[in-house]
């Protein structure tokens, strides 16, 4: 999921809506994305995390709401902004179940409805996704203001139309990860209480 994540984040913040300021919630927003920003910082270290195992994962996503909860509680002090934070990395694999296929739990089988695979059903979902959100945090608010700005809405629903129609062509994700070419020992080093042969199975299923 891509543009889903924003409008989680901007039905997140709805609850609270003026005091999301233009930085407040652009902090919010990498919040929402922080296990993809994860995988990507994973891929330029050239660290294998197969079907988000590093990322995805129900324990590791417990860990970044845990500390990006933390850190909002130690900064704010504010326990409703506290839950948003950690509320929003917590949603993450629950978003990206319905739309890829991932690892649930280290070492178990992959889970997910795909509708990558139906790009056009994915693109109907997502943009009604964050159009929605957007309009739950301004519309009914009566919000003005740079974090209520439209751009980032359409900016969003371009790059996610432009991804689903990429996917389309090409039948493949565009997520960069580092595992194309097979099990990577960084990977089991990293996580060895998974078994080699379990690894190597998920690339079959990849």
């Amino acid at each position: 999921m891509i543009a889903g994540h924003l409008g989680i984040a901007y039905a997140l913040a709805a609850r609270q809506p003026r005091r999301f300021g233009a930085g407040l919630f652009a902090a919010l927003v990498f919040a929402a994305y922080l296990p993809d920003v994860l995988d990507v910082v994973l891929a330029l270290l050239a660290v294998c995390s197969p079907s988000g195992l590093y990322t995805h994962t129900i324990p590791s996503v417990v860990v970044q709401a845990a500390c990006v909860g933390g850190l909002v509680w130690l900064l704010t002090g504010s326990p409703g902004l506290t839950a948003i934070f950690a509320g929003v990395v917590l949603l993450h694999p629950l978003a990206d179940f319905v739309t890829g296929r991932k690892l649930i739990w280290p070492g178990q089988e992959l889970f997910g409805l795909r509708m990558y695979d139906r790009p056009l059903a994915d693109a109907i979902l997502e943009v009604a996704m964050v159009g929605t959100g957007w309009w739950l945090f301004t519309g009914r608010r009566g919000m003005r203001g740079a974090a209520s700005a439209s751009w980032p809405l359409v900016f969003a629903i371009v790059v996610q139309c432009a991804l689903d129609v990429s996917s389309a062509r090409q039948k493949s994700n565009v997520k960069p990860n580092s595992c194309a070419s097979g099990p990577s020992t960084k990977a089991t080093a990293f996580f060895p209480l998974i078994p080699l042969r379990d690894e190597q199975a998920l690339f079959r299923r990849r």
